[in-house]
């Protein structure tokens, strides 16, 4: 099995590949447990475009996991205000995704 870490190289290798596969890369993204400030950048993206592609899909269960696993995200990063934006500016905070 292929791992993938969080680099700018697999969110593109992601955008690029069908929804299933993308879907897949991304959430490996995301269980790589690297925390730079750089790595942390790339989780951003990762969530922004996995949170899209499950909200297209309709993968309901699916994305109420994502949500379950980026509590530690936010935790990880290094300022309260700067968590308390990314929750808020985040696409998935605030919509009502899953019955649309």
């Amino acid at each position: 099995m292929v791992s993938f870490p969080a680099t700018t190289e697999t969110i593109s290798l992601a955008l690029e590949s069908n929804s299933s596969e993308a879907i897949q890369i991304l959430d490996e993204v995301l269980e790589d447990p690297s925390s730079s400030p750089e790595d942390l950048q790339i989780e951003e993206q990762a969530i922004t475009n996995l949170c899209e592609r499950l909200t297209k899909e309709k993968r309901d269960e699916d994305l109420r996991t994502l949500l379950t696993k980026m509590r530690p995200l936010f935790f990880t990063h290094p300022q309260g205000q700067d968590r308390q934006n990314l929750q808020r500016d985040h696409p998935c905070h605030g919509k009502d995704t899953l019955n649309n």
